[in-house]
């Protein structure tokens, strides 16, 4: 298994824009918000949990 960097540890400490987030199912909108609120999140072949520096997240609809 590749160990890749992901679009989270990429914006760590800048912006991540996310768009139609609303079109995303419910469960992982959740998780999303979560990593956003808590500043951490784990990889999936990883035990231990990445922290990430503020992120900017800013979408809406008109």
């Amino acid at each position: 298994m590749r160990d890749t960097t992901g679009k989270l540890a990429l914006a760590n400490n800048g912006t991540l824009h996310l768009d139609e987030v609303s079109d995303l199912p419910k469960a992982f909108q959740a998780k999303l918000i979560a990593v956003i609120q808590d500043g951490a999140f784990r990889r999936i072949s990883r035990r231990c949990w990445d922290m990430i520096g503020p992120v900017m997240c800013v979408s809406w609809k008109t």
